[in-house]
């Protein structure tokens, strides 16, 4: 019923996750794990083979460092996507994609989650109630759909390395007509966290310079001051780069970031020239 596709880097790891999915899945499915221990393929590239490899109609694509806690989740899964065939389903998102690159989790108020990070539960709002709350954006470590909804789409296989294809194949899915989802009654434990090192950067950077036409793209109810939230997201993104060693001329003047800037902040580029330098003297306490 579910295709469960993995690009392994471990096989110590993929076989353990395999393990744990016999003992709480609930419904049949087959593991299709694509060996990636040297590096062979990006992780969409991976992705893509595991969809031309998969003989069922729900597939799911997942990292090899989680550990699925909800007993008979196969069927709970596949409930949810047959109420939502066009689109993605996670477990963690945003509901809210701002011109200015940056995460899911950018936006603490626009965050939609339940799961487990590290063995601590990690569920926001708190108070929630329903068991689905439509998102933006989602966190790759656990995505699933419909086959026949992914199979036109696809992942972005010209993407290098293993960043921000999530929130690529969640762009694409709106730009499709595609509504992405969390729910809230699939319980895993991601057993590491995000890495926003130089990578994520370039990878994040070029996802949003390719999208930006169809952004800002927000859902849910909330009063939400997007202009700031913007400006923020803008600043935390320079604040970033220098973080990992971007130096001066690496920000000014990138024509993506300068033009950007330019946008968000009505047509002025010095206070980006001013904050680059800002961050770049204090860089030892970001």
């Amino acid at each position: 019923m579910i295709s469960i596709i993995i690009c392994s880097r471990e096989k110590t790891r993929a076989s353990q996750l395999k393990k744990n999915i016999q003992d709480t899945i609930g419904t049949e499915f087959e593991a299709i794990i694509i060996d990636n221990s040297e590096n062979k393929h990006s992780i969409t590239q991976a992705y893509n083979i595991g969809i031309d490899q998969s003989k069922f109609d729900y597939l799911c694509f997942i990292h090899e460092d989680i550990e699925f806690k909800t007993s008979n989740w196969g069927n709970i899964l596949t409930s949810h996507i047959d109420k939502n065939p066009q689109g993605i389903v996670g477990v963690a998102g945003g509901q809210i994609a701002t011109q200015a690159p940056s995460s899911w989790s950018f936006v603490p108020q626009a965050q939609r989650k339940y799961f487990m990070q590290c063995g601590k539960i990690n569920s926001f709002p708190n108070d929630n109630t329903h068991e689905t709350a439509e998102v933006i954006l989602l966190d790759g470590f656990f995505l699933s759909c419909k086959k026949d909804f992914i199979t036109p789409i696809r992942f972005d296989d010209t993407m290098h390395g293993f960043h921000a294809y999530d929130a690529d194949i969640c762009l694409r899915s709106k730009a499709n007509g595609g509504t992405n989802l969390v729910i809230y009654n699939l319980l895993i434990d991601h057993k590491s966290k995000g890495n926003p090192n130089s990578q994520w950067i370039e990878s994040t950077k070029k996802t949003f310079e390719k999208w930006n036409y169809m952004l800002p793209i927000y859902t849910g109810t909330e009063n939400i001051n997007v202009a700031q939230i913007e400006q923020k997201n803008m600043t935390r993104f320079i604040r970033r780069m220098i973080k990992n060693g971007y130096s001066y001329t690496d920000v000014v003047n990138d024509n993506f970031l300068s033009s950007l800037w330019r946008k968000i902040n009505g047509g002025e580029t010095i206070t980006l020239k001013c904050k680059t330098f800002f961050y770049l003297l204090f860089r030892w306490i970001l």
